[in-house]
C-alpha cells in the first residue's frame, strides 16, 4: 500500500499532544510516499513518541523530521533530556533491557517498546538506531519502498 508519510506522521504526533506539555517540532516534508504497511509503521512512531515523552526532560523538546530517500524514507525522533548512558546504548533494543535505573520511567515499564519497533522495523526491512549525549537522544529509522507489498 501506498502511504503518504507525512500524514501518518502527523496523526501518530497528535495522539499525544493533547495529554503532554512539551513543546513538539516537526519538520516533515510534504510529499513524502513510500510502499509500506501503514499500520507498521504508525505503530513504530507511536512506540518512539512514547520513549520520547517519557525521557524528555522538563520544558523539553521532541523534533520529529522525516526526508525521502531513493529508497524510501528516514524518521527522525529527538528528544532532549539525559539521554542514554554509552554502556546501555547498544542493549537498549534489546527485549525486557531497561537500562540505568535513573531512566526507568514508572512502574509498569517492561523493556519492550524499543524491542517491538526494532522488530516491525526489521519485517520491514528498514533499519532503526539510535544516538545519544548528555542533553538528547536521536533515533533514526530507514522505511524501505517495499515494491511486493506483502505487508499490505
Amino acid at each position: 500500500m501506498i502511504i503518504k508519510l507525512r500524514n501518518r506522521l502527523l496523526a501518530a504526533i497528535m495522539a499525544f499532544v493533547s495529554i503532554i506539555y512539551i513543546v513538539i517540532v516537526e519538520d516533515i516534508d510534504s510529499d513524502i510516499h513510500v510502499v509500506s504497511n501503514y499500520s507498521m509503521v504508525q505503530q513504530v512512531v507511536e512506540i518512539l513518541m512514547d520513549n520520547a515523552i517519557k525521557y524528555t526532560n522538563d520544558d523539553g523538546e521532541i523534533r520529529i523530521t522525516a526526508s525521502a530517500e531513493k529508497s524510501g524514507a528516514v524518521v527522525q525522533i529527538q528528544n532532549t533530556g539525559t539521554g542514554i548512558s554509552p554502556a546501555d546504548i547498544d542493549k537498549i533494543f534489546d527485549r525486557f533491557y531497561r537500562g540505568d535505573k535513573a531512566r526507568v520511567y514508572k512502574e509498569g515499564n517492561y523493556g519492550l517498546g524499543l524491542s517491538i519497533a526494532k522488530s516491525i522495523v526489521q519485517k520491514l526491512g528498514g533499519e532503526i538506531s539510535a544516538k545519544s549525549n548528555s542533553e538528547s537522544t536521536v533515533f533514526t529509522v530507514r522505511i524501505p519502498n517495499n515494491k511486493k507489498s506483502h505487508y499490505s
